[in-house]
């Protein structure tokens, strides 16, 4: 024996020689020429056993049984040690097993021995030795030779042939029974009844007893009953009879044979109504009833025509024919089992092929393989039920050539081209049912041009961002699956469709979880986790340039705002300057306007003093002519008394002297302050007029004051039409137009 470990090749020395070897538990065994048996241990084959075999036996495996060690040997058998003897155990099925020439043996579970012979295909067996299961050719492998066996874990053998690879379920409920030999042909229906199995095929029907279909007798072998040959459609157990619907009629199965009852021909269904039984036939109904121990044909029933293929007795006096191709009809019979009454439906009114009547609960439905209907008595009419899914018959595999038909209260029978099937409805398999593990079959990224292949935890470029997975759970029928993504709550509906396909991604982990279901229920899970790649512009250094960019961008909006704020600063202040320059010259012009306003009032002032000094110098102008009319008279007078009168010379010259004095003097006075008064305004007259007298400047002064013609000869001691004339005479000397205005000109002056 040669061990290679740890890149290190190390040979050990065989006991004798070496004859076989096999692999149990994960213990290695090895078996020399002598019979001795060897356990390797690290690098030292270790004694187990010593067993007193030919080296032609050799030994193939080994189990444990109520505490001992059974060895399968090729050819002796199974075979145990004590008292250093060897000793044959469970001897019938030794010498099966030394009969069939064993060639590869293998423990199934714990609890059962699966042996490959040469001769006899599998043997199945308890540890007990009991034979469960016997699988050859003649049920269904391509030959009897097996040359490996593999027990995976989820209830499968694995077979290796000189041809191929079979398998075998053990955990199927469908037991299949083909007809290899070309005994019984194809099953249409099956009846158990009297502890015997009734098989009505399109050959006759045959009958074995039901025992002898368990699997392990090594051939099932089917007698035909005599006087059977033909097709037989239905078989009925009424009561404690059994009914055969022939294609010859009808027919009572005795245990001595078979009693015919009518030849109505081709008989698709049998059923009993009230004393009656009623038969489906090729052309209308048949009623039978039953006379002393048997059943004797009455008649074929009115109103009913054409190929009867399902009779539903509803009520004594109620029956439903389904005849296909044609529609269902509602008949009413009498006590004496005649239709006295026949409502017809056609099919037309129906959606969908395959008309099937049932009765659920308290009412009658109509399914088709599209719809389903109710019938509503009230009514007399089928209606539609719309919340209604079409669901899918139980998937048997292909030859089903006839609906399936319950056979017990646990078996449902399953006719099929070249055989017929049986599925277990209730109870255990003997074996605990394991599922094989969801597998990923393989995930793969994708663009436009373009895919790659990936592993779990693959990291992926961004342009591959489109993932297909496909996965399944192998050797599972009906399996169905469902995903979603692990941070997800909702999971996607179930589907039969094996692959998950998810576009346009993100970038970043991803993990999704997929499960497989079978049977409303999950049996497997599986994940698997990918990352894709962050784009160009995504990565650390596309973000440093936007990070730089963004920082670029603040900095010049910065700037961009400071310098704003200083405009606006700088607006600002300018619009503050304007304000308060605005501010300011509102202020001067109200300073202005207010002294405007003090000047104006201090100019109407001062025109009123002047007015009224004017007017003023006026009076004492006048009133100094007046003293000097008076003077003048008084000098008049003077001269007059001069001359008369004897008052000396002196006195008389210095009268005369001083009242010239005064006269001359007040005059210029006069002339002095109104000169001074309006000094400017005369010399403005005077220059541009000379030839302007005092009493013109006089008058001039008298219009710019204000004062009107009524005060002005007053002031001049003069009539008012004299004023008038005055005036006149005064706009000629200063040459004014008759538009012109005196008062204007002489104040712009």
């Amino acid at each position: 024996l040669y061990v290679y470990k740890e890149e290190q090749l190390v040979k050990i020395g065989a006991p004798e020689r070496l004859t076989s070897s096999f692999v149990q538990d994960g213990r290695l065994f090895l078996a020399d020429g002598k019979g001795g048996i060897y356990e390797l241990v690290e690098y030292d084959l270790k004694p187990v056993a010593n067993l007193s075999i030919s080296s032609s036996a050799e030994v193939l495996g080994t189990y444990e049984h109520e505490g001992n060690s059974i060895w399968v040997t090729r050819s002796e058998g199974l075979i145990r040690e004590r008292d250093g003897r060897s000793l044959q155990v469970n001897r019938s099925l030794s010498e099966l097993l030394k009969q069939a020439k064993v060639f590869t043996y293998k423990p199934v579970g714990k609890d059962y021995l699966a042996f490959g012979t040469v001769l006899k295909g599998l043997i199945i067996t308890d540890l007990n030795g009991e034979i469960l299961h016997q699988i050859n050719r003649f049920k269904g492998l391509p030959g009897n030779t097996i040359l490996a066996v593999h027990y995976s874990p989820f209830g499968k053998l694995w077979l290796s042939l000189e041809y191929g690879l079979s398998v075998v379920d053990l955990n199927d409920p469908l037991a299949s029974f083909f007809d290899y030999a070309g005994q019984y042909g194809s099953g249409y229906t099956a009846a158990r009844w009297n502890d015997q199995f009734y098989l009505g095929t399109n050959q006759g029907l045959f009958v074995t007893d039901w025992e002898a279909l368990n699997n392990d007798q090594e051939n099932f072998t089917f007698n035909l009953v005599s006087g059977s040959e033909g097709q037989v459609w239905a078989l009925e157990v009424v009561g404690d009879a059994l009914f055969m619907g022939h294609d010859r009629g009808l027919f009572q199965i005795l245990e001595t044979g078979i009693r015919p009852l009518s030849n109505l021909e081709g008989v698709w269904t049998i059923c009993p109504m009230g004393n009656y039984l009623l038969t489906g036939t090729y052309n209308g109904v048949g009623v039978y009833r039953k006379e002393g121990n048997g059943w004797e044909f009455l008649r074929k029933m009115d109103l009913v025509l054409g190929s009867s293929s399902q009779l539903m007795p509803v009520s004594e006096d109620l029956l439903w024919v389904n005849i296909p191709n044609y529609g269902v009809l509602k008949v009413k019979t009498d006590a004496s089992m005649q239709a006295v009454e026949r409502t017809i439906f056609p099919d037309s009114l129906f959606q969908g092929a395959e008309l099937v009547l049932s009765w659920e609960g308290k009412s009658l439905f109509l399914t088709t393989d599209s719809a389903k209907y109710v019938f509503s008595e009230s009514e007399d009419v089928f209606k539609r039920l719309d919340a209604y899914t079409p669901v899918k018959n139980p998937v048997y595999g292909a030859g089903v050539v006839r609906k399936a038909k319950p056979l017990t209260s646990n078996y449902i029978f399953i006719p099929r081209y070249n055989g017929f099937s049986l599925q277990v409805q209730a109870g255990d398999t003997g074996l605990i049912k394991k599922y094989p593990p969801l597998l990923i079959r393989s995930i793969k990224a994708f663009h436009n041009e373009d895919t790659i292949d990936l592993q779990n935890d693959d990291r992926i470029p961004f342009a591959y961002r489109n993932v297909q997975a496909r996965f399944i759970v192998p050797h599972e029928p009906s399996v169905v699956y469902r995903s979603k993504k692990f941070s997800d709550d909702g999971w996607s509906p179930w589907s039969s469709n094996p692959s998950l396909e998810v576009l346009l991604l993100t970038h970043g982990s991803h993990k999704y979880v997929i499960q497989a279901g079978q049977n409303n229920q999950v049996i497997s899970e599986a994940e698997f986790e990918f990352s894709i790649a962050a784009p160009w512009y995504a990565t650390w250094y596309a973000r440093l340039v936007y990070l730089l960019g963004f920082l670029g961008v603040v900095m010049l909006l910065r700037h961009r705002y400071l310098r704003s704020l200083e405009k606006q600063k700088a607006d600002l202040l300018r619009k503050e300057k304007k304000a308060l320059a605005r501010q300011a010259e509102l202020h001067h012009r109200q300073l202005a306007e207010l002294e405007q306003q003090r000047l104006q009032e201090q100019y109407e002032d001062v025109k009123h003093q002047l007015k009224n000094k004017t007017v003023e110098l006026a009076i004492k102008g006048r009133e100094a002519e007046e003293k000097n009319r008076l003077i003048q008279s008084l000098r008049e007078l003077f001269e007059k008394s001069k001359k008369s009168s004897s008052v000396g010379s002196v006195k008389w010259v210095e009268m005369e002297r001083i009242l010239d004095a005064y006269l001359k003097g007040e005059d210029k006075t006069f002339e002095i302050q109104m000169d001074e008064l309006h000094q400017e305004f005369f010399k403005k007259l005077r220059d541009q007029f000379s030839n302007l007298s005092s009493n013109d400047l006089r008058l001039c002064a008298y219009l710019k004051i204000g004062l009107n013609s009524k005060e002005i000869a007053e002031l001049l001691n003069i009539q008012p039409s004299s004023s008038y004339i005055s005036r006149s005479r005064l706009r000629k000397k200063l040459k004014l137009r008759a538009q012109d205005d005196l008062f204007d000109f002489l104040n712009s002056i």
